[in-house]
Protein backbone atom coordinates (compact mmCIF):
# COMPACT_ATOMS: atom_id res chain seq x y z
CA UNK A 1 0.00 0.00 0.00
CA UNK A 2 2.69 2.39 0.48
CA UNK A 3 4.80 1.45 -2.17
CA UNK A 4 0.91 2.69 -4.21
CA UNK A 5 0.72 5.61 -2.08
CA UNK A 6 -2.70 4.39 -0.84
CA UNK A 7 -5.02 2.09 0.91
CA UNK A 8 -6.74 1.54 4.09
CA UNK A 9 -6.23 -0.47 7.26
CA UNK A 10 -8.87 -0.83 9.54
CA UNK A 11 -8.43 -2.63 12.73
CA UNK A 12 -10.58 -3.82 15.01
CA UNK A 13 -10.25 -3.35 19.32
CA UNK A 14 -13.44 -2.54 21.45
CA UNK A 15 -15.01 0.07 23.59
CA UNK A 16 -12.41 -1.59 25.97
CA UNK A 17 -9.66 0.05 24.04
CA UNK A 18 -10.52 3.40 25.28
CA UNK A 19 -12.30 2.64 28.35
CA UNK A 20 -11.14 -0.31 30.23
CA UNK A 21 -12.70 -1.77 33.44
CA UNK A 22 -10.47 -3.59 36.53
CA UNK A 23 -13.60 -6.47 36.25
CA UNK A 24 -11.91 -7.15 32.08
CA UNK A 25 -8.44 -5.43 33.03
CA UNK A 26 -6.56 -8.31 30.12
CA UNK A 27 -9.13 -7.45 27.33
CA UNK A 28 -8.97 -4.22 28.05
CA UNK A 29 -5.20 -4.27 28.01
CA UNK A 30 -5.03 -5.71 24.26
CA UNK A 31 -7.61 -3.34 23.13
CA UNK A 32 -5.98 -0.29 24.20
CA UNK A 33 -2.57 -1.91 22.33
CA UNK A 34 -4.63 -2.14 18.96
CA UNK A 35 -5.77 1.34 19.34
CA UNK A 36 -2.10 2.58 19.96
CA UNK A 37 -0.91 1.02 17.22
CA UNK A 38 -3.73 1.76 15.15
CA UNK A 39 -2.51 5.50 15.92
CA UNK A 40 0.96 5.16 15.53
CA UNK A 41 0.62 3.70 12.24
CA UNK A 42 -1.96 6.12 11.25
CA UNK A 43 1.22 8.54 12.03
CA UNK A 44 3.15 6.52 10.31
CA UNK A 45 1.54 6.27 7.26
CA UNK A 46 -0.42 9.44 6.37
CA UNK A 47 2.63 10.45 4.76
CA UNK A 48 2.33 7.43 2.65
CA UNK A 49 -0.84 8.02 1.70
CA UNK A 50 -2.02 4.86 3.79
CA UNK A 51 -5.01 5.37 6.20
CA UNK A 52 -5.79 3.85 9.32
CA UNK A 53 -8.72 3.51 11.34
CA UNK A 54 -9.65 1.36 14.74
CA UNK A 55 -12.94 0.18 14.89
CA UNK A 56 -14.24 0.19 18.50
CA UNK A 57 -17.83 -1.93 18.61
CA UNK A 58 -19.70 -2.06 21.80
CA UNK A 59 -22.38 -4.34 22.71
CA UNK A 60 -22.58 -6.51 19.79
CA UNK A 61 -24.80 -9.76 19.62
CA UNK A 62 -22.55 -12.03 18.99
CA UNK A 63 -20.84 -15.38 20.75
CA UNK A 64 -18.22 -13.58 22.51
CA UNK A 65 -20.48 -14.06 26.10
CA UNK A 66 -20.24 -17.80 25.66
CA UNK A 67 -16.30 -17.05 26.28
CA UNK A 68 -16.13 -14.85 28.08
CA UNK A 69 -14.32 -14.76 31.56
CA UNK A 70 -14.15 -11.80 34.14
CA UNK A 71 -10.74 -11.34 36.37
CA UNK A 72 -9.46 -14.63 34.48
CA UNK A 73 -13.04 -16.52 36.20
CA UNK A 74 -15.67 -18.04 33.56
CA UNK A 75 -19.64 -16.55 34.60
CA UNK A 76 -21.57 -19.09 36.34
CA UNK A 77 -23.72 -20.42 33.84
CA UNK A 78 -27.02 -18.66 34.94
CA UNK A 79 -25.38 -15.22 35.01
CA UNK A 80 -24.18 -16.28 31.43
CA UNK A 81 -27.40 -16.48 30.32
CA UNK A 82 -28.16 -13.01 31.52
CA UNK A 83 -25.35 -11.35 29.66
CA UNK A 84 -26.39 -13.53 26.53
CA UNK A 85 -30.37 -12.66 26.95
CA UNK A 86 -28.73 -8.73 27.24
CA UNK A 87 -27.23 -9.36 24.43
CA UNK A 88 -29.89 -11.02 22.17
CA UNK A 89 -32.48 -8.73 22.91
CA UNK A 90 -30.71 -5.65 22.08
CA UNK A 91 -29.86 -7.45 19.00
CA UNK A 92 -27.30 -5.02 18.29
CA UNK A 93 -26.22 -7.11 15.10
CA UNK A 94 -22.49 -7.32 13.88
CA UNK A 95 -23.73 -6.40 10.30
CA UNK A 96 -23.66 -2.89 11.98
CA UNK A 97 -20.13 -3.60 12.85
CA UNK A 98 -19.22 -4.28 9.26
CA UNK A 99 -21.11 -1.16 8.16
CA UNK A 100 -19.37 0.98 10.16
CA UNK A 101 -15.97 -0.87 8.63
CA UNK A 102 -16.73 -0.17 5.48
CA UNK A 103 -17.93 3.60 6.57
CA UNK A 104 -14.13 4.38 8.39
CA UNK A 105 -12.54 2.66 4.74
CA UNK A 106 -14.19 5.33 2.92
CA UNK A 107 -13.86 8.25 5.17
CA UNK A 108 -10.45 7.30 6.88
CA UNK A 109 -11.89 8.13 10.51
CA UNK A 110 -9.06 7.89 12.97
CA UNK A 111 -11.11 5.68 15.93
CA UNK A 112 -15.10 5.02 15.17
CA UNK A 113 -17.22 3.88 17.99
CA UNK A 114 -20.09 1.55 16.71
CA UNK A 115 -23.09 1.23 19.50
CA UNK A 116 -24.81 4.34 21.38
CA UNK A 117 -22.54 3.17 24.71
CA UNK A 118 -19.38 2.88 23.03
CA UNK A 119 -20.06 6.68 21.85
CA UNK A 120 -21.41 7.58 25.05
CA UNK A 121 -18.58 6.48 26.90
CA UNK A 122 -16.17 8.10 24.09
CA UNK A 123 -17.90 11.52 24.42
CA UNK A 124 -17.79 11.19 28.42
CA UNK A 125 -14.85 10.08 28.78
CA UNK A 126 -13.51 13.14 27.09
CA UNK A 127 -16.05 15.75 28.39
CA UNK A 128 -15.61 14.98 32.44
CA UNK A 129 -12.57 12.14 32.67
CA UNK A 130 -13.21 12.03 36.24
CA UNK A 131 -17.31 11.88 36.24
CA UNK A 132 -16.98 9.10 33.58
CA UNK A 133 -15.02 6.74 36.61
CA UNK A 134 -17.84 7.47 38.90
CA UNK A 135 -20.52 6.74 37.36
CA UNK A 136 -18.49 3.59 35.53
CA UNK A 137 -17.46 2.58 38.83
CA UNK A 138 -21.42 2.99 40.51
CA UNK A 139 -22.56 0.87 37.79
CA UNK A 140 -19.77 -1.84 38.15
CA UNK A 141 -20.23 -2.07 42.09
CA UNK A 142 -24.11 -2.80 40.91
CA UNK A 143 -23.57 -5.27 39.10
CA UNK A 144 -20.97 -6.66 41.56
CA UNK A 145 -24.13 -6.33 44.52
CA UNK A 146 -26.03 -8.28 41.87
CA UNK A 147 -24.00 -11.19 41.38
CA UNK A 148 -23.74 -11.66 45.22
CA UNK A 149 -20.94 -8.79 45.70
CA UNK A 150 -18.15 -10.62 44.68
CA UNK A 151 -15.81 -8.57 42.58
Amino acid sequence: MAERGRGQIVNVASVAGYYNSAAMAAYGTTKYAVVGLSEALRAELAPRGVGVSVVCPGFINTPIVQRMRMRGEAFPESERRNIRRFYERRNYAPERVAAAILKAARKNDALVPVTPEAWALYWLKRAAPNLSRQIVSHLQGLLERGRGGKP
